[in-house]
């Protein structure tokens, strides 16, 4: 899929810190700033200390912490690291009031590195910061009791993991309850039958209002040692911080996407009109990773009769310049001859997607669909200019922005989000039980 990211004016590597993906969905991903194949020969290392791009002030969306006391932490951090030089590049506003995702360039000035960008999250407070699973703070943490993850020993005649008792000094903050904490991870994993867990710890921090939980995930078909898994319960209770992201949380975390979609998923649809089973598409008519996205497409149109398959337009003109148009011409083919004709315009212009890598060849491309798509083509070309296309055209980039969709192509199924190139059997799989958790008939 390809990863929309802070846009970046040079190529680098990108080394961000681990992400936790409960769902465990993710397909390929390519980056806004396309990553090299793996395959590439490695390029040589610079012989000059690295020159930062320029950061673009619309990356700094959030008023605190300052670029100052980022700096500051970051040179007791690294300071005594003798050729490392840094630039922020962005402190952006997350969806948690208080708590901003920094990105940092990092280089090294002999220039025998490669430049690399690093993300955390930083409080307003300028104090405490996390990164990956762990809480990094300019104070003293508070002590808390290790927690340890051995599981205990499995008897000859056991075929499943048996977990460690937990210990009573692991659970020292009285929020979130372990009932919620079992409910949240019920809702994440449990279209998994072979996933089984047990909360080890859920312990206070230095962040008032902030706990830290600690859970043990296995696999009941296998033997294998379980792992365990930390996030950061957020002040506000609706929230966690994990591996770098902010997801939501609770004993229903899908519950606010899924009424946001309700309400602004208005895009052309399959199916039925009743809103009680959505599957949205998030897409880029010039993504080759939502050309592919297609084919799954089509088998849950077949096979979910009674949902509400969407298509909302999500494109990304860093990298991807016709998108745009493209989009516009789907509005306005909407618009003007209905989604049955929208649903034969997308296909054509996915099928010729290769068309769309010049201007010329993205007017032939699109004229050419319009014609497979029944649409008056006059008609089209003016409605895409109008000012009310354009803001239809945003208001569905501004939709994927408030759910936080950062990859597309991407499903939103009753507010869950996953990749729309994962196999099948596992969207399947995750659908149905979508469906079983929501109550729909």
């Amino acid at each position: 899929m390809i990863r929309k990211m802070i846009r970046f004016a040079c190529p680098m590597g990108v080394a961000l810190l681990a992400v936790l993906a409960f769902a465990g969905t993710q397909a390929a991903a390519q980056t806004e700033a396309p990553a090299a194949q793996e395959q590439a020969p490695q390029a040589p290392a610079p012989t000059t200390a690295p020159v930062f791009p320029k950061a673009d002030p619309a990356n700094f969306t959030a008023t605190a912490p300052s670029k100052e006391v980022l700096d500051a932490f970051l040179q007791t951090s690294w300071g005594k690291v003798e050729n490392r030089v840094w630039q922020i590049q962005a402190i952006l506003k997350t969806q948690v009031p208080g708590i901003a995702r920094v990105v940092v360039l990092i280089g090294d000035k002999t220039g025998k590195e490669q430049m690399q960008a690093m993300e955390f999250l930083a409080f307003a407070d300028g104090k405490h910061f996390i990164a990956g699973d762990a809480l990094v703070a300019t104070e003293a943490e508070p002590k808390t009791a290790p927690v340890t993850t051995a599981a205990q020993p499995i008897p000859a005649a056991a075929s499943f993991p048996v977990f460690a008792k937990p210990e009573a000094a692991h659970f020292t903050a009285a929020t979130p309850t372990i009932e919620t904490i079992n409910a949240f991870t019920r809702a994440m994993k449990g279209f998994d039958e072979n996933t089984i867990w047990q909360v080890e710890a859920v312990q206070k921090t230095s962040v008032e209002g902030m706990s830290r939980v600690v859970v043990m995930f296995a696999d009941k078909s296998s033997q294998d040692k379980p792992q365990a898994t930390a996030f950061f319960v957020l002040p506000d209770g609706k929230h966690i911080a994990a591996g770098g992201q902010i997801l939501p949380f609770g004993a229903e975390p899908f519950a606010e996407a899924r009424e946001l979609v309700k309400q602004k998923a208005t895009g052309p649809f399959h199916g039925a009109a009743t809103k009680d089973l959505m599957i949205v598409e998030f897409a880029d008519f010039q993504c080759p990773h939502c050309k592919l996205a297609q084919a799954n497409m089509e088998k849950l149109i077949a096979d979910y009769p009674n949902a509400r398959i969407v298509f909302q337009n999500d494109p990304i003109p860093s990298i991807h310049p016709q998108a745009v148009r493209a989009s516009s011409y789907g509005v306005c083919v909407a618009k003007l001859a209905g989604s049955t004709a929208f649903f034969s315009f997308a296909a054509s212009v996915f099928e010729g997607q290769d068309g769309l890598n010049t201007p010329d060849g993205a007017t032939l491309t699109l004229n050419s669909s319009l014609t497979k798509a029944g649409a008056d083509q006059a008609k089209v070309v003016a409605c895409a200019d109008e000012a009310s296309t354009k803001a239809t055209v945003q208001s569905s980039i501004d939709l994927a922005a408030e759910l936080q969709i950062n990859q597309v192509p991407t499903l939103v199924i009753n507010g869950r989000q996953i990749g729309a190139t994962a196999p099948y059997e596992l969207l399947k799989k995750i659908i149905d039980f979508q469906i079983k958790l929501d109550g729909v008939k």
